[in-house]
């Protein structure tokens, strides 16, 4: 069969499914599922949410139908537009024992199962998106029967490649990472660096896949097929091909059994020069209390005006309790572990988040912030200072600067940072030992470059420099 990728990230693309890549899959549902994850019995039954269009179909049908388990088949009306109290009902009364639905959509039915009728219920697969532990952990406490599992997966390598029994006793910290667990029968999984090379244990790389689970490529666009589908120089079995997933990853336990899910390769970005990864700044928002799913995202509203947004919803308890986050105290957040450079701009709470068909979050439809984050600015303070603002304004080209406005923040970056260095020096009179370029970075704003001359800077005193 052929099937179409969601399109979130880029223009759909017909993934053409050979039929050993599906009887492999079927295979490793029979192995992996029954063995590892929850034995099922023909006295199951499994819900069919996901339309023929999604890959999440395939699970829904050929999962039961190979375990000998019945499907609940979920009306077209309840399933398009989804209605989640309606599908809700649909799993309570007729008492489903098995589930899948992607994250976002089982955040959406959440309010609406009650774990009094959710009895036959005992396990649950999130697929097709990251699943955030910290979001799902109260409904676990109220069904401790269910077995959580997250499926990841790309359509190119038929439906799902790793699983991840989710542990509802997980550590505090660590319920921001995004785990996707172990290699599902008939996949090999590489974390690679340049292709060529795997990476070590807690180095982050490009998720690669191989194994009879990978498909023959794009219908009719043989350039993107030879460059996503290529030959697996990992394997010794001639002919073998791997898929170049774009996802970035990273192994987190020594026997490489874990895998954890840290972002797109293609949405780590560059800005004014230097390199942004995206996802180490979901992780680093994610760790927020107030916080349930952040997303950030470079934004260019005015065309050579880039700029980083974190979008976010409230955490349970703050919407209970009514409380919001004042942006400067996630800017405090984001500065205690990230460089001023990767520290987001503007911040943005949403109710719900944008989808598509697929219950995936909808990039294009993130609504335009409001403003950035800003604060009163406050003009430079003595000779020194006002000495350093003429300098800042002349190399960022600007009529005005506040004092303790970041030099990162500004659109500075390593290049710009040496022509600031050598004008400070000239402007001063000092040496490279004077003024050394540590000093600079220790504090790169008009204020903290100023005390820094004061007070490590030149030999003489510098309080009677002339303005």
């Amino acid at each position: 069969y052929c099937i179409f990728t969601s399109g979130s990230t880029g223009r759909p693309k017909g993934v053409v499914v050979l039929h050993r890549n599906l009887l492999t899959y079927a295979a490793s549902v029979l192995s992996d599922y029954d063995a590892n994850v929850c034995p099922f019995s023909r006295e199951d039954s499994h819900n069919w949410l996901a339309s023929f269009a999604f890959d999440q179909s395939i699970s829904e049908i050929i999962k039961p139908l190979c375990l000998g388990a019945s499907i609940v088949v979920t009306p077209a009306d309840v399933r398009e537009p989804f209605d989640a109290q309606r599908h809700a009902d649909v799993l309570m009364s007729q008492r489903a024992t098995l589930c899948c639905t992607t994250p976002a959509a089982f955040y959406v039915l959440m309010p609406f199962l009650k774990p009094a009728l959710l009895t036959r219920l005992r396990w649950q697969e999130l697929c097709s998106d990251k699943t955030e532990m910290r979001k799902i952990q109260r409904f676990c406490a109220s069904c401790p029967w269910v077995r959580f599992v997250t499926a990841y997966g790309p359509t190119e390598c038929t439906v799902s490649s790793t699983l991840c029994p989710i542990d509802t006793e997980v550590k505090k910290e660590r319920l921001w990472e995004f785990l996707i667990g172990w290699t599902c029968p008939g996949n090999r999984i590489y974390v690679t660096k340049d292709i060529a090379n795997l990476c070590p244990v807690g180095i982050p790389g490009e998720l690669c896949i191989g194994g009879d689970q990978v498909t023959a490529g794009y219908a009719k666009s043989p350039i993107k097929t030879a460059t996503a589908f290529i030959a697996d120089p990992f394997s010794d079995i001639p002919g073998s091909r791997m898929y170049r997933t774009g996802d970035l990853v990273r192994w987190v336990t020594s026997n490489y059994a874990e895998l954890e899910y840290m972002g797109r390769i293609d949405f780590q970005v560059k800005i004014r020069g230097l390199r942004i990864e995206l996802g180490e700044i979901e992780a680093r928002l994610a760790v927020h209390e107030g916080i349930k799913r952040p997303m950030v995202i470079v934004r260019e509203d005015t065309p050579g005006q880039p700029y980083i947004t974190a979008y976010y919803t409230h955490s349970d308890e703050y919407l209970e309790e009514g409380k919001t986050i004042p942006d400067s105290e996630l800017v405090a957040h984001c500065k205690q572990s990230l460089p001023e450079y990767m520290v987001p701009t503007c911040y943005v709470a949403l109710e719900a988040y944008p989808v598509t068909n697929s219950m995936k979050v909808d990039r294009a439809r993130l609504p335009v912030p409001q403003a950035p984050v800003a604060a009163e600015a406050a003009p430079p303070i003595g000779p020194v200072e006002e000495r350093i603002a003429r300098i800042w304004c002349e190399v960022f080209n600007v009529k005005s600067v506040d004092r303790k406005m970041s030099f990162y923040a500004t659109g500075g970056n390593s290049l710009i940072a040496m022509t600031f260095i050598v004008k400070i020096r000239m402007a001063f009179g000092l040496s490279d030992k004077d003024f050394p370029m540590s000093l600079f970075f220790a504090d790169p704003c008009v204020a903290g470059l100023a005390l820094a001359l004061s007070t490590g800077g030149a030999a003489e005193d510098t309080t009677g420099w002339p303005g």
